[in-house]
């Protein structure tokens, strides 16, 4: 399954072409596409208009809903906070429970974002 990330959404919902995009397009054919609730949350907060937001919501709840917390995914990316800040890495709580998440479960992950390369480096999140 590959689990894609609310920047790539954007993308994808304002029709942009990018990287990333195409790269949702051809996986998408070939794989699960999932939809962290994390992600569904970060999309919608941003939506102000209420026709848009059921508009968005209705497109989203297409792709299979993944609840991305718990209690290990919790526990498992605190312990991945403090390595990476150990190292002298700041990390955001969504990215972090997200990355941790993928790791957990062997998932791919197709972001844009480049705060989750120390996931990869240091955690071994595998990025598309």
């Amino acid at each position: 399954m590959v689990i894609v990330d609310s920047s790539v959404w954007i993308d994808l919902l304002q029709g942009k072409e990018t990287r990333q995009t195409l790269l949702f397009e051809q996986r998408a054919a070939l794989q699960e596409i999932g939809l962290p609730d994390l992600v569904l949350y970060e999309i919608l907060q941003g939506v102000k208009d209420p026709a848009k937001f059921a508009k968005i919501k209705t497109r989203l709840l297409v792709f299979p809903l993944l609840d991305t917390a718990g209690k290990e995914i919790a526990l498992k990316a605190a312990e991945n906070s403090l390595a990476l800040r150990r190292r002298g890495i700041s990390v955001k709580t969504i990215d972090c429970l997200l990355a941790t998440f993928c790791i957990q479960h062997q998932h791919a992950f197709l972001t844009s974002d480049s705060d989750f390369i120390p996931y990869t480096e240091h955690l071994g999140l595998t990025l598309l």
